[in-house]
Formats: structure tokens, C-alpha cells, sequence
């Protein structure tokens, strides 16, 4: 591997892992070497991620009338939460459901 290479890697892997200081060893290893196809895979899971976790109700409620995945009593329930009524409704049941949490449903995306 040149020199130019090693500070390529070193580079790739401070931006992507905070890492600085890299021996050459490490640098070989398959963990930091930058792939331009695994790299944005990264990112997209990674934003991914960040943007489908779990929300307090305390901290924000989902769009009017928007199912979404709620953790409570009851365990783990397809829900919604409805503006009018101030309550959450569960498929085939009424409000008698007080979420903890709630996860946004992902959209299938077909390529």
C-alpha cells in the first residue's frame, strides 16, 4: 500500500470511525477500507436508523390518524392516535391502550 493510500484510509476511517491513529495493520483490515458502494449503504442505514426509533408520547405523538407501532401494557400493538378524541385506538378495539413509546412504520420501497 503507497503512502498516499495509507493517508486515504486513515482519512476515510477518521471521518467514518473517528479513528486517527491507525496502525498499518489496522489499516489493512477490511473494517477501513473505504468502499464508495459500502459507504453509502452505511450512511443510508445509518440515517435509517436514527430516523426509525423509538419516541417517548411525552416527548412528541405521531401525525393524526398515522398507524404507527406503540410498546405498552399490552406489549407491542398497531395503533393510531387520534387528535379529536385525545385517545389511541387500536384495530378492532377502543382507546383502552396507554403507549409508552411509539416507532413510525417504514415504507416498503420496491427498486
Amino acid at each position: 500500500m503507497t503512502a498516499e493510500q495509507k493517508a486515504m484510509r486513515r482519512a476515510w476511517a477518521a471521518s467514518h470511525f473517528g479513528d486517527k491513529n491507525l496502525t498499518d495493520e489496522e489499516l489493512n483490515c477490511a473494517t477501513y477500507m473505504p468502499s464508495e458502494n459500502f459507504s453509502d449503504g452505511w450512511d443510508k442505514g445509518v440515517d435509517f436508523a436514527l430516523s426509525h426509533q423509538w419516541i417517548s408520547v411525552d416527548e412528541r405523538l405521531p401525525e393524526d390518524d398515522e398507524t404507527v407501532l406503540t410498546h405498552s401494557n399490552y406489549g407491542y400493538v398497531l395503533a393510531y392516535y387520534s387528535e379529536q378524541d385525545k385517545m389511541w385506538f387500536v384495530y378492532g378495539n377502543y382507546g383502552d391502550i396507554n403507549p409508552t413509546h411509539w416507532l413510525p412504520i417504514p415504507q416498503l420501497n420496491p427498486e
